[in-house]
């Protein structure tokens, strides 16, 4: 393929809200722009990593930036909205509760704590 690849850091949640992880995607993509102006970039995430690439496109789409020459998001997880105890859970039906990979009530507390809306622990 003769590609180079790059996996930036970013903050993650809980320490760190979602709007950190994107800002952090986008000095990364501005990076590459800047020392690979030529290049084919293609945007790419796995899970949390594919909501924060899909949220990184919507983000640029129609802004100063140019899109990516591609992107793949696999298995991305991309719903963190609702509030409170509804939070990452609004597109789930309640008949499916039993046969998600995750419960229920551990998808919402992942939701609001990507989000930044749950109290911290120390």
């Amino acid at each position: 393929l003769d590609a180079a690849l790059c996996v930036p850091e970013y903050r993650r949640p809980p320490e760190h809200s979602l709007s950190c992880a994107i800002e952090d995607g986008f000095e990364a993509y501005r990076h590459l722009l800047r020392e690979y102006p030529d290049s084919e970039i293609v945007i790419a995430g796995e899970s949390a990593g594919g909501g924060l690439a899909a949220s990184m496109l919507l983000a640029l789409r129609g802004g100063p930036l140019p899109m990516p020459s591609s992107a793949l998001l696999m298995s991305p997880w991309s719903d963190t909205s609702g509030e409170g105890s509804e939070a990452g859970l609004m597109h789930v039906g309640s008949t499916r509760g039993s046969r998600d990979y995750l419960p229920l009530g551990l998808v919402n507390m992942f939701a609001g704590l990507a989000r930044g809306d749950l109290p911290q622990h120390e």
